[in-house]
């Protein structure tokens, strides 16, 4: 078991239910959640001149109309408007 003194306070202390209960005999065995990926990781680089993956132009030549919730988003490649 950890000691008291040095691991986390128990956030599942005090509060009522049966799912906090369970949490709160839990948590000092398992801890907080675990978040990212273990290790540090650079943020993230876009590429500096994407291509289109189906004719491989620059897709700044591409026109691209955002669908919403019933339309579906449309790319059209510079080569097919030609």
């Amino acid at each position: 078991m950890h000691n008291e003194s040095t691991s986390l306070p128990n956030p599942y202390r005090g509060r009522k239910g049966v799912f906090n209960w369970v949490s709160k005999v839990l948590y000092p065995i398992m801890g907080p959640a675990q978040v990212g990926i273990g290790r540090p990781e650079a943020a993230y680089a876009p590429p500096a001149n994407p291509v289109c993956p189906m004719c491989s132009m620059p897709m700044t030549d591409h026109e691209i109309f955002r669908g919403d919730a019933h339309t579906a988003t449309r790319l059209i490649c510079p080569s097919a408007a030609a």
